[in-house]
């Protein structure tokens, strides 16, 4: 197989190109795409189609000078074909194969013996059955390696190739699908643009709902934790008040001054009330027991100097007014506590045993 092909001096151009198997050449008409056929057919054959036959016809005709050199490379071996005008004009040939000069017999032997020549017949291969035309093409150009792993990477190929097939089946499949699908659609009305913009103000709806609605769950926050303190503040005011009451210290603001003043002088006012009642009993009724006259001043001389009417008469005055303090709402005042303590005492009187 050719795979270089080298000119210089051949139609005015040098070039020196390595071949492949298969070679396609492009470019632009007149940029030489000829001058490499011709250079494979002038050096192998001596001669171009068309052209003259002799030395000083092919010089006529291609070079650009008195000398041109024509060579291919075949195989690992380089053949080179030389036409050198001399000063009197004869035209004369050269000829090397590898490194050494040779004759013409010699050189179209070697060419011949490098290149490995095979006989091939196009119109009897246009003849042969497609099964044959493969069993000719491999006789020429048989395969490296192993045919049967050939065979069965052939067989892989064609599995994947049908297996794409089947692919490309179903996805026709879903893409005519879709284009139903899409042909059953009914777009809004409205350009695009349009909707964009109705887009947008949904969103800034939506933006400023949840804005609001934030600061409705803070302003409900605040006021519960107002409502929460404001509570405390009551419960606190209320403990303080009972202190007040029992005779204990109080604390409060200007504000709630009046407030507080008010029930102290009611307080005051009941417990001034249940002392002149208490001392309402005259010091000489009749004693209620024979005993003998207690020392005046003395627990025992009260009680021989009140009689038994005026102790029930006092008994129910002070009841009437812890029964009036009840009313009031007073549970754990000074003087509903002085009150009860004065009726016990009256009551262990009256009975005739000793106070609680």
């Amino acid at each position: 197989m050719i795979k270089k092909v080298v000119a210089v001096g051949f139609k005015g151009l040098e070039f020196s190109y390595d071949l492949g198997r298969l070679n396609l050449v492009v470019g632009p008409m007149g940029c030489g795409k000829t001058s490499i056929s011709d250079t494979i057919e002038l050096t192998t054959s001596g001669r171009i189609p068309g052209a003259g036959k002799t030395n000083q016809a092919i010089m006529d005709a291609f070079a650009s000078d008195d000398k041109m050199c024509l060579g291919v490379g075949v195989n690992g071996e380089f053949f080179e074909r030389r036409f050198i005008r001399g000063k009197s004009g004869k035209v004369t040939q050269k000829f090397r194969a590898g490194n050494t000069f040779v004759s013409k017999e010699d050189f179209i032997t070697a060419f011949a013996v490098a290149g490995c020549p095979l006989l091939f017949n196009p119109t009897q291969f246009m003849g042969l059955s497609d099964e044959k035309k493969t069993s000719e093409v491999f006789r020429l150009y048989p395969p490296k390696g192993d045919v049967f792993a050939l065979h069965e990477k052939i067989d892989q190929t064609t599995e994947g190739i049908n297996a794409l097939s089947s692919e490309i089946t179903k996805t026709e499949g879903i893409i005519s699908k879709l284009l139903i699908d899409q042909a059953k659609v009914e777009l809004p009305p409205g350009t695009l643009a349009e909707i964009q913009n109705e887009l947008d103000k949904n969103e800034a709806e939506i933006r400023l709902c949840r804005k609001n609605l934030g600061r409705q769950i803070q302003t409900e926050a605040d006021a519960a934790a107002k409502a929460k303190a404001e509570k405390a503040a009551a419960e606190a005011a209320k403990k303080e008040e009972s202190r007040s009451q029992l005779g204990g210290p109080v604390t409060h603001t200007a504000r709630n001054s009046e407030d507080f003043q008010k029930p102290r002088k009611n307080i005051d006012e009941m417990v001034e009330e249940v002392e002149k009642t208490i001392s309402k009993a005259p010091k000489d009724y009749p004693m209620v027991a024979p005993d003998p006259a207690p020392k005046y001043g003395t627990k025992e001389h009260a009680r021989a100097m009140v009689t038994e009417t005026d102790r029930t008469d006092t008994i129910a005055e002070i009841q009437g007014i812890i029964n009036t303090m009840d009313e009031a709402g007073c549970t754990a005042c000074a003087a509903k506590m002085v009150a009860k303590q004065a009726l016990i005492k009256l009551n262990s009187h009256v009975l005739g045993s000793t106070p609680i």
